[in-house]
């Protein structure tokens, strides 16, 4: 069978699934770090526990698929290095879907959607949130498509976006909020942090076999999605005063 591991590291919790893409009716395996250890810590760990249960090794791995963000800066870094080195050590294709794409696809495979237009959020910190929209098609028109690119925009501005969305296409809207649960008011989606790597499992399912290879990111080209810049400094930008130890020895 072709399995697939689908990793995902944009929040606080590590999550890692474990699929075939060739059979859609076999049920993936899950399993779901600790929100109070770090990525680096428990990707490795997570991803042999899940090898274990479906009784697999690396050498039964067919393909990767990892989330490239928007969403922790550290964390996409170290999901997509890890993807990064078993593809180059095992010689496997990588596929790479943003966020809001596996959160869609997540809530897609959980429950039969209702047609409207589906808001997703995640905190981006500093009063601002990264945002997606997808349509759902009505019972006679299955059919999906994305109306907002992933983008950052201050959450204050979310209702008036959906108001704006449910004018224009004349349809409901429903919000969801991925990762740390800032902002209250704003249900989760369904299957918590779990749901992001069975969302990419779901997705490169999608893909039929004969287009994957089109679809494919060789693994040195695969890059996060950040959106916002990265935002650090070095020491000097930020007042330390740096010794050059070598040039100081006379």
């Amino acid at each position: 069978m072709s399995h697939c591991l689908a990793i995902d590291t944009s929040s606080e919790v590590t999550s890692v699934s474990l699929a075939p893409l060739d059979d859609p009716q076999v049920q993936c395996v899950t399993c779901k770090g600790d929100s109070s250890r770090g990525h680096a810590e428990e990707l490795t760990t997570l991803v042999g526990r899940c090898l274990a249960q479906a009784e697999l090794s690396y050498d039964d791995l067919r393909s990767i698929c990892v989330n490239s963000g928007p969403g922790s800066f550290t964390g996409l870094r170290i999901g997509l290095s890890y993807a990064k080195g078993v593809c180059s050590a095992q010689h496997l294709p990588l596929f790479t879907f943003n966020t809001f794409e596996a959160a869609f696809a997540a809530l897609q495979s959980h429950k039969t959607l209702e047609s409207g237009v589906y808001f997703f959020i995640s905190d981006a910190r500093r009063g601002d949130v990264f945002v997606a929209a997808f349509q759902q098609g009505s019972e006679h028109q299955q059919s999906s498509r994305l109306l907002i690119e992933p983008q950052i925009i201050p959450f204050e501005t979310v209702a008036h976006r959906q108001k704006e969305l449910e004018n224009q296409t004349g349809l409901p809207s429903y919000l969801y909020q991925l990762g740390t649960a800032v902002h209250t008011e704003v249900p989760p989606l369904p299957g918590s942090h779990s749901s992001l790597s069975v969302g990419l499992l779901e997705l490169a399912r999608s893909i039929p076999p004969g287009e994957r290879t089109a679809q494919v990111y060789a693994p040195h080209l695969a890059t996060p999605l950040y959106i916002r810049s990265v935002a650090a400094k070095s020491l000097k930008e930020r007042g330390i005063e740096v010794v050059d130890i070598l040039a100081a020895i006379d």
